[in-house]
């Protein structure tokens, strides 16, 4: 991922790629890259959320998700597992993310 979490861009874009997706090849998955993000928490934009990286992370695939049950409701969502792993990186200390990927306090739930 080569973007700020919370750029409200991001989710036009988005929803513009999985409606394209969805119409040239009605997939039966939709596939999430939530991986490797080296940097997370930098920006005013996503400070200003009051959340962790971790839960600026799980808000940004909460959002990401609820785009694609809007176009494909019968889609499976699938998405990497490393950034979500505390046995992977989902740490205190990861590259330049600044705070923690560990999960607590505020996060997004699965419902």
């Amino acid at each position: 991922m080569t973007h700020c979490l919370s750029e409200p861009r991001i989710f036009a874009d988005w929803r513009a790629e999985v409606q394209r997706a969805d119409s040239l090849f009605h997939p039966a998955a939709f596939f999430m890259s939530h991986d490797e993000l080296r940097v997370v928490n930098q920006c005013a934009l996503c400070q200003s959320k009051g959340l962790t990286p971790g839960q600026l992370l799980a808000w940004n695939v909460h959002q990401s998700a609820q785009i694609i049950r809007e176009v494909r409701p019968d889609a499976e969502i699938w998405v990497w597992s490393d950034m979500f792993d505390p046995q992977h990186n989902a740490v205190d200390q990861y590259y330049a993310v600044n705070g923690s990927l560990r999960a607590r306090g505020r996060g997004w739930t699965r419902g």
